[in-house]
């Protein structure tokens, strides 16, 4: 099973609680294939990185609007292998 967590940078998602469950939760589980894309800037990416999400995919979104970003997504994920 393949899992892709989506974080967007203006979301409840984004909270330092919920990223470093997931970190501790990657790798853990054996049948599935986990992944996260991060929606959103560099404050996002070192918020991950402070929570232990080492293995992200990231797309920038135009002036912090995840919607708007949404059309890089699947070119983000292509490049990913995903």
């Amino acid at each position: 099973m393949r899992v892709l967590h989506l974080i967007d940078a203006a979301s409840s998602q984004a909270c330092p609680t919920t990223m470093a469950m997931m970190a501790d939760a990657f790798g853990r589980l054996g049948a599935m294939d986990q992944a996260a894309m991060l929606l959103g800037g560099d404050a996002l990416q070192q918020a991950a990185l402070d929570a232990g999400l080492t293995d992200t995919m990231h797309a920038g979104v135009p002036a912090g609007r995840a919607l708007a970003g949404w059309w890089r997504a699947p070119r983000v994920l292509k490049r990913a292998g995903w």
